[in-house]
């Protein structure tokens, strides 16, 4: 597992993540990504986005563990695993910054990638945008470099995620379920959903699980290749959106 900022910064991500290895006993490497956007001029976008972000619970939270991440740069982690790789697959749940970088101090290792998995803009409606997801609004140049190098990204329209919603049903199941890992699991899904409870919605999309979803099963979803990916807002089409072709 790579990390990457989100919609909170880096330490924090790295801070969660320990605890997550602790609570839930992970036994595969996690290495620390980066902390800023590959593209230049979206730092302030990234900050913004990530200063109004608020994480909930219901009272448990992750344990406050030491350091459990790897101290390689995320980077070099990347570029070894895929040295070893013919058909890399890979699931993106956030900014692909780090991916990007490959393009340009180890080109020929993108060869090594199969396809990339994430959740993208939509037809109709994104997440921080008319049109974009978070993952590509806070870094579109690192997924317009990837795509202009030929990388198969497929994207997971935001449209497809609405969906496949959480709700308290789901909380009340964790709840009925013993088991301290339960429990946590438990809390954190009730405040991922006090979210939407406080803007007087009774469910929340799951965005990521969908993407994890559409690589777990092929056929889950129908994918149609679109006619471009726009990282910048133009007349006709509105940032982070994808065009099918007619």
């Amino acid at each position: 597992m790579l990390l990457s900022f989100g919609v909170t910064y880096l330490d924090v991500v790295r801070q969660n993540s320990s605890g997550a290895i602790e609570a839930f006993d992970w036994h595969f490497p996690v290495y620390r990504g980066t902390k800023s956007p590959y593209g230049r001029g979206r730092t302030g976008t990234a900050k913004r986005v990530l200063e109004v972000a608020v994480y909930r619970t219901r009272g448990r939270k992750l344990p406050d563990s030491q350091e459990r991440i790897r101290p390689d740069n995320g980077y070099w982690a990347l570029k070894s695993w895929l040295v070893r790789q013919q058909n890399a697959v890979i699931v993106a749940l956030g900014p692909l910054s780090v991916l990007a970088t490959i393009t340009f101090l180890r080109g020929e290792l993108l060869a090594k990638i199969g396809r990339i998995t994430r959740i993208g803009g939509g037809m109709t409606h994104g997440n921080h945008t008319k049109a974009a997801e978070f993952g590509a609004f806070a870094d579109p140049q690192a997924l317009q470099t990837l795509i202009a190098q030929l990388v198969q990204v497929r994207m997971i329209d935001q449209d497809a995620c609405p969906q496949i919603t959480t709700s308290e049903t789901d909380v009340t199941t964790y709840a009925g379920i013993q088991g301290h890992r339960t429990a946590l699991l438990d809390n954190l899904l009730g405040g991922y959903l006090e979210i939407a409870l406080g803007k007087d919605k009774q469910s929340r999309v799951l965005d990521d699980p969908v993407a994890a979803a559409a690589l777990l099963w092929p056929g889950f979803l129908v994918l149609k290749r679109p006619s471009w990916w726009s990282s910048n807002r133009t007349e006709n089409c509105e940032e982070g959106q994808p065009w099918l072709l007619k």
